[in-house]
């Protein structure tokens, strides 16, 4: 049987229990380890160094890539579209943030168990340098943001012959 830690927690109601869930501590440790180590073997200079804004959770992110395209699917349930800044900077370098913002109404419920995530999110991507910049589109629909990043034609090997002088 997993262990759970359980809280006193005060909040409007009056004392009540809030349970904190051990796994969520777990997760939030591996997606920062993940993030370090994508910056390691993708050659980025390092995440611990003050360029990476704080962030309250990640969202799960799919990943696909075909010879034409790379395309990036983010879970952002419950986002508001206007609260997802998605940018690319001129290394190459996908960030999507934002926030999820808790409604009044919930912020008034005492929990006994509270799993969605709100506040601020960040999520950054290396990418390869054979994208075109200028026509990546993004789409937010169903709580999934979906971003196509065309990649740009490699140029072609052309031979030629060299003197020798």
């Amino acid at each position: 049987m997993a262990k759970k830690e359980i809280t006193k927690s005060t909040g409007q109601g009056g004392a009540g229990l809030a349970t904190r869930s051990p796994l969520r501590d777990i997760l939030s440790i591996r997606d920062t380890v993940d993030q370090w180590l994508n910056d390691v073997f993708e050659g980025r200079r390092s995440s611990m160094l003050p360029a990476m804004p704080a962030a309250n959770w990640s969202p799960q992110v799919d990943i696909t890539e075909n010879d034409k395209e790379i395309d990036v699917s983010a879970s952002l349930p419950g986002v508001d579209k206007n609260n997802i800044n998605v940018s690319l900077d001129e290394n190459n370098i996908l960030s999507i943030s934002g926030e999820r913002n808790e409604s009044q109404e919930q912020k008034n419920k005492n929990y006994v168990a509270q799993e969605q995530f709100y506040g601020s999110f960040y999520r950054s991507f290396q990418l390869p340098a054979n994208i075109n910049q200028d026509q990546i589109k993004a789409d937010y629909k169903d709580g999934v943001l979906n971003i196509k990043i065309p990649k740009s034609p490699a140029p072609e090997a052309k031979g030629k012959k060299i003197n020798i002088g």
